[in-house]
């Protein structure tokens, strides 16, 4: 293990080592630079992705919860006006015990047109549940005793869903009507059937976004869908409506996923969607906006495409600007070594064919040139050797024969046999057939035959 262990540092420290850098070629050092620049970008892109995509997702998320708490403002700011008109208008002395039937009647007229479309009708009933009063006026008289809460005795303001006898369900808001004379006991209500229109509600949010698949309901504590941007989910139970109850409960907002599942020609089907949930203050209800996940994160998924894209186009580039590196410039490169390497074996005669107007055509120019210069420059040498050999020869011949006469001057002191001795040694130095030698007479200044051989 630890054998393996120094293996793998020796390696590694060979690697990194400046010589085994320096002895690599250009493309094996272009290729390494390319894949480490490569690796760099796939990681960058890689980081910038997975960070854009969680920041675009969180900010994303946040919008979902700012969108619910806004329809869950614009809510209570309705269910407060009517609030306000309720608490105003029962406190009128025209509701009083002892008042005028007709009295009574004004007022609650006057309190539905106080309210513009907010009301659709408004009752006063005792605490026995009977209607006292109406507007507009009931038909028959009615009694709201299975279902006027009792809760109406200890709270100021209540919101509810209720089974009207002529319209069904309605949503109400009730305040206690409590006779001036007798204010400590309450004797009944003052009850306001609302006009609640999804579009009212969730108008706020649709100026801003709801997208195709996004869509607002708000449900009470019992998870009845009280109101809906989907008219066939008013009035039913809504999925998931444990989680709501506990989050009405707990007056918090939430974002969180989930799987909707709904029906088509296919079968069942489960949809991922994306919920954010705020609570009211004047009503145990709640505020939800469901859109679909795909549609939420649509921008971030959109912006990781284009962040992966980019990715790829660098890498396209950068693969690009290598094979263009490579053809421009390792290639000649190459051709240039090859070209020096054939000069250094001899071969003086191939030309070289690298034609360009940067610097490497520069450089093959010049070296295209300095193998012509090397060429008849060794060619002269060569020149210069030949005439040199011969001079030398020359040179040795007549040395020879000097030195053959030498010797045979220093063998005998007779002159004629000198004379022949020194003819014949250097007859065969010259490697002549024939030759003679002549002494010249100082006196007569006639040159006299001494030696001959080889002629006549």
């Amino acid at each position: 293990m630890f054998q393996r262990f120094n293996k793998a540092r020796y390696s590694v420290s060979r690697v990194l080592s400046p010589a085994f850098w320096l002895n690599l070629s250009l493309a094996t050092k272009m290729t390494l630079m390319v894949l480490v620049g490569l690796t760099g970008l796939v990681v960058f892109f890689g980081i910038l992705s997975v960070s854009a995509a969680q920041q675009t997702t969180a900010r994303t998320l946040q919008e979902r919860v700012l969108l619910a708490q806004l329809a869950a403002s614009h809510t209570d700011y309705v269910l407060g006006n009517a609030q306000t008109l309720l608490e105003s208008a029962v406190t009128r002395d025209e509701f009083a015990e002892s008042a005028a039937p007709a009295a009574r009647q004004q007022a609650l007229r006057e309190t539905l047109a106080n309210s513009g479309s907010l009301f659709l009708q408004v009752l006063l009933v005792d605490s026995s549940g009977d209607v006292r009063a109406a507007e507009p006026p009931l038909a028959e008289p009615n009694s709201l005793r299975p279902v006027l809460p009792q809760v109406l005795r200890d709270q100021s303001f209540a919101i509810m869903t209720i089974n009207l006898p002529v319209r069904g369900a309605a949503t109400v808001a009730a305040v206690p009507w409590r006779d001036a004379e007798r204010p400590q006991r309450s004797d009944g209500g003052l009850i306001a059937v609302l006009q609640l229109s999804a579009s009212e509600i969730s108008a706020p949010v649709q100026k801003v976004t709801l997208g195709a698949t996004g869509y607002l309901e708000i449900v009470d504590s019992s998870g009845l869908v009280v109101l809906s941007t989907r008219p066939h989910r008013r009035l039913s139970i809504a999925d998931h409506g444990e989680s709501f109850e506990a989050m009405i409960r707990g007056g918090t907002s939430v974002v969180t996923n989930c799987h909707n599942c709904h029906t088509t020609n296919l079968g069942s089907e489960r949809e991922s969607e994306v919920i954010a949930f705020a609570p009211l203050k004047r009503a145990p209800w709640g505020v939800v906006i469901r859109q679909a996940e795909s549609e939420v994160f649509a921008d971030a998924n959109r912006l990781q495409g284009q962040i992966v894209l980019l990715g790829v186009l660098s890498i396209i580039g950068a693969a690009v600007l290598v094979w263009l590196t490579t053809h421009s410039v390792i290639a000649p490169v190459q051709d240039l070594t090859a070209a020096a390497q054939r000069i250094a074996r001899g071969d003086l005669e191939t030309p070289i064919q690298v034609k360009r107007g940067d610097e490497i055509g520069t450089l093959a120019s010049s070296l295209d040139d300095m193998r012509a210069r090397l060429g008849k420059s060794i060619t002269q040498v060569h020149t210069l050797n030949r005439d040199l050999d011969a001079r030398v020869h020359e040179r040795t011949r007549e040395l020879s024969a000097l030195n053959a006469v030498a010797v045979a001057v220093a063998q005998s002191l007779h002159l004629r046999e000198l004379l022949d001795q020194a003819l014949a040694q250097v007859l065969r130095v010259m490697d002549v057939q024939a030759g003679a030698i002549f002494l010249l007479d100082e006196e007569t200044r006639a040159l006299n035959l001494q030696a001959r051989c080889g002629a006549s």
